[in-house]
């Protein structure tokens, strides 16, 4: 079959827009996925929020020292102590201000109207501006350009001093700024105008000073009046501040906790959220593989066009001539098998995205790790899915820890018998925080979250659905 490089260049086009096409579709499953990302981050801090809520729920050292020990959060009790010294040194500050003399006369030194220090300010602003507008009289181009020059103080010339004002018109351009200075101040006398000026200028200088003091003076009342209010404010709060101070330092230090310690560490009723925290971890996880897969693929079909692009430029300089050997495989055939590969794959990811998306059979994860199963979350998703996930040789590509847990436990396929059985044998049922308000009910309260998070992937799903 004889090809000419016209028809290699038409190849070529149909194959770039071919790989484009594949790109387009994989990138648009990358911002699917990359907003499931988003979403389970978001779940996750708000479960770590609702765990570190029951584990503390009062700034009490007790309280805080048993959580401590069953998250290894070994810090907290300290934090507490540290809260409790802020207490005291607010406390003492504020008696300090209390008992100052600018504090209790407030009223007299800062009152918009009637306030020594509010009409001291106004005073020294209308005196300086008053001075600073007559000083700006001056202060046009011929004057500063005269005063610049020492024009009031220049004597006679001689020698070459006389001869280069005369070169460089010295004498006219002075005269001309003087008739302009004339015009504008009504005086003849240079001298004198420079006189009033100076003396204009220093006591700008000094007002200027002298407002700066009153201002500051004026200022420090007022920020003395600012922090007894945001002190009083800290301290009449203070237990809901520790309290939210505590639980956000706990938050944070389980964003990076192990889970699975933590569940046999952690009172009963906190279980159910590490549970639930540690299958939204391995969630988030899951998805940067799925990107991360996503981005290898299109980083391919992006070298691809490349490849054929530059290929395509040197045909593209001699079209009439012939091509070397036969280009249909390489433009043809292979763009069209990649094609129904990408779109195959394009679907799995959907499919296993969609699954991990959807999950939330937190209690069975709990009573999995309850009952000490040696599992993966992937297998704890798959199970619960309504859609089959993709066959094992593909989601192990894409997946880390799920390679890495098959090959570890020597494992073909997810030993769900096993998983039935600890359902059946153990007690998933959710508990209520027992140190909790008697009105806080953890199963209401996780049921109420789950509604939520389905009413949310329902216009999430509807939402991509639409835009594609």
């Amino acid at each position: 079959m004889f090809q000419t490089k016209a028809d290699g260049i038409r190849m070529a086009d149909s194959a770039m827009h071919s790989y484009q096409l594949q790109a387009d579709d994989l990138l648009a499953e990358r911002r699917q996925l990359h907003h499931k990302h988003d979403q389970a981050k978001v779940e996750l801090k708000r479960s770590l929020e609702h765990l570190a809520a029951g584990l503390v729920s009062e700034p009490d050292p007790e309280e805080v020292k048993r959580a401590a020990q069953e998250t290894g959060a070994l810090h907290l009790p300290e934090r507490l102590r540290l809260l409790h010294r802020q207490h005291k040194e607010y406390t003492e500050r504020m008696a300090e201000i209390d008992a100052s003399e600018d504090y209790l006369q407030r009223d007299n030194l800062i009152h918009p109207k009637t306030g020594q220090l509010t009409n001291e300010v106004h005073e020294a602003e209308n005196l300086y501006n008053g001075l600073r507008h007559q000083k700006e009289r001056y202060e046009f181009d011929q004057f500063i350009w005269l005063y610049d020059r020492d024009y009031h103080l220049s004597a006679a010339q001689t020698g070459f001093k006389k001869f280069w004002r005369v070169m460089t018109l010295a004498d006219f351009r002075e005269k001309r700024a003087m008739e302009a200075v004339r015009d504008r101040l009504e005086k003849d006398d240079f001298s004198e105008l420079v006189r009033d000026y100076e003396s204009l200028v220093e006591k700008c200088d000094f007002l200027s000073g002298e407002l700066i003091k009153a201002r500051k003076r004026y200022q420090a009342v007022i920020d003395l009046v600012e922090e007894r209010n945001s002190l009083g404010g800290w301290l009449d709060g203070y237990q809901d501040v520790s309290l939210e101070a505590l639980r956000s330092d706990l938050a944070e230090f389980l964003k990076d906790a192990d889970f699975e310690a933590i569940h046999h560490t952690v009172r009963k009723a906190g279980r159910i959220l590490v549970a639930r925290c540690q299958a939204l971890a391995k969630k988030v996880q899951y998805y940067l593989d799925m990107v991360g897969w996503l981005d290898n693929e299109i980083r391919d079909r992006c070298d691809r066009i490349e490849s054929i692009n530059r290929v395509r430029k040197k045909w593209s300089v001699k079209p009439y001539g012939m091509l070397r050997g036969d280009k249909t495989k390489w433009l043809v055939t292979l763009p069209d098998m990649k094609a129904a590969g990408t779109a195959k794959r394009v679907r799995w990811v959907r499919t296993m995205g969609s699954n991990i998306h959807n999950y939330n059979e937190y209690h069975h994860y709990n009573a999995f790790m309850t009952a000490g199963l040696s599992f993966v979350a992937y297998d704890a998703f798959a199970r619960a899915a309504d859609e089959r996930m993709p066959y094992e040789g593909f989601s192990r590509t894409v997946i880390d820890e799920l390679d890495q847990y098959r090959i570890a436990h020597n494992m073909e396929a997810p030993d769900y018998p096993a998983m039935n059985e600890v359902l059946e044998e153990h007690d998933a049922e959710l508990t209520i925080w027992e140190d909790w308000d008697g009105s806080f009910n953890e199963a209401a309260a996780l049921e109420a979250t789950l509604e939520a998070a389905a009413a949310e992937s329902q216009e999430t799903e509807q939402s991509l659905a639409d835009e594609s």
